[in-house]
């Protein structure tokens, strides 16, 4: 969502704005971002300085937590001569959305050499598996 406002008078300085919410990852990672950005607008005519010299501007940037108080980052690896393993999770525990995504690696070299991926989701489960005799 993006907004346009032009405030100002013909014997002022005219100041762009715009604004917008970038809320696309929030049912991912309950964030939202916005932003808002205001440049001076002098027309085509320039009697002035050139941009960023001709007028005041303003940059704002907000992080907005939906239902998210706690983040929880987890990864646990084993290795052993012969095989290794790789978890990688992510959860948000105790907001209302499930938000748990696992990534899991798994390889070996004995008895035959084995690569596979798990990845977990709400949304979706994909599985990977790799095997050369």
């Amino acid at each position: 969502m993006i907004n346009r406002d032009i405030i100002g008078t013909a014997n002022k300085d005219i100041m762009n704005d715009y604004k917008g919410c970038f809320d696309q990852l929030s049912p991912l990672i309950g964030l939202t971002f916005c932003g808002e950005v205001g440049l001076p607008w002098e027309g085509l005519k320039q009697t002035g300085a050139f941009f960023p010299l001709n007028g005041p501007g303003k940059l704002s940037v907000k992080i907005q937590t939906d239902d998210v108080s706690v983040y929880h980052f987890r990864s646990n690896l084993v290795q052993n001569p012969d095989s290794s393993t790789l978890e990688l999770v992510f959860d948000t525990p105790g907001s209302k959305s499930s938000r748990k995504i696992s990534v899991l690696f798994e390889r070996a070299i004995q008895p035959q050499v084995k690569l596979a991926a798990i990845v977990t989701s709400p949304w979706k489960k994909a599985a990977g598996k790799c095997k050369l005799k």
